[in-house]
């Protein structure tokens, strides 16, 4: 039967990053992949908040019809629902309150990983923007350029590891 209208659908940034990753799909390529995921597409499960999971042979994808968009796609293998392991639901509660404390944990030592590259991207553009030294300009701008995109790549990397432990939770 399959996603009605699946070509319709919206692809979240995240749902595409995801398709590159795990699928090697390109962007000119995301609609080809639908269509061919929705061939054997059968709905799973409804989730909370209006989601529902699908899956076609070993692949699975979260989508929300009401927005009629695509959350996210994954092997089976790469994600397992606490739900899927454990029947007793108050060991349910207790592993996701884990999950919250170690998302709150890296939440934490995220900060405190940022403060001190932060602080020198500020030390550096501060310099940048009164330095006298006409000739260090140029090394300065170079550095300030280098830090922040290690601080991009460090809050990509925070955010996905984010995500991954927020499906823990529903």
């Amino acid at each position: 039967m399959g996603i009605k209208q699946i070509e319709t659908y919206q692809v979240t940034e995240h749902a595409k990053q995801r398709l590159h990753e795990r699928f090697m799909t390109t962007s000119s390529h995301i609609t080809a992949w639908l269509l061919a995921f929705n061939k054997r597409a059968e709905k799973i499960q409804d989730q909370s908040e209006g989601k529902q999971l699908w899956r076609s042979n070993d692949v699975f994808m979260a989508i929300k019809p009401s927005s009629k968009t695509i959350l996210t796609v994954y092997l089976k293998s790469e994600h397992v629902d606490i739900e899927d392991v454990v029947t007793n639901e108050q060991v349910q509660v207790d592993l996701e309150q884990m999950a919250l404390g170690k998302i709150k944990h890296k939440q934490i030592q995220f900060g405190a990983d940022m403060y001190v590259p932060l602080m020198n991207l500020d030390l550096l553009a501060h310099q940048l923007r009164f330095g006298d030294d006409v000739n260090n300009v140029s090394e300065l701008y170079e550095k300030l350029v280098s830090g922040i995109d290690r601080v991009v790549e460090q809050r990509d990397k925070a955010n996905a590891y984010l995500m991954d432990m927020q499906k823990l939770i529903k």
